[in-house]
């Protein structure tokens, strides 16, 4: 099973693990492009968090406007990590045991 992993802040990994964030956005880089869409979607969503981890199937993953999937502007810290123009959105599925 392919797995993609991601350190999020307290906040957001939170969030995640309550079941409501239900995407991760990163920027369109050669980076995450490589590891989320070229080499095939993963299945598996790994989030890090100091010493935490948690697990969530990973459903689609695809190419958009970030604030036309969040409904809403992106945050001042969204601002800095992500592009407005387009985004990798990873959608989360139900956690992993």
């Amino acid at each position: 099973m392919r797995k993609a992993s991601f350190r999020v802040r307290q906040v957001y990994f939170d969030k995640i693990v309550k079941g409501e964030k239900k995407e991760e956005i990163r920027s369109y880089t050669p980076f995450w492009y490589g590891r989320l869409i070229a080499n095939g979607q993963p299945e598996e969503a790994v989030f890090l968090c100091g010493r935490a981890v948690h697990r969530r199937r990973i459903k689609r993953v695809f190419i958009d406007v970030p604030e036309k999937i969040l409904g809403r502007e992106l945050s001042a810290q969204g601002l800095l990590d992500v592009s407005t123009e387009s985004a990798i959105i990873v959608e989360l599925g139900e956690e992993v045991p």
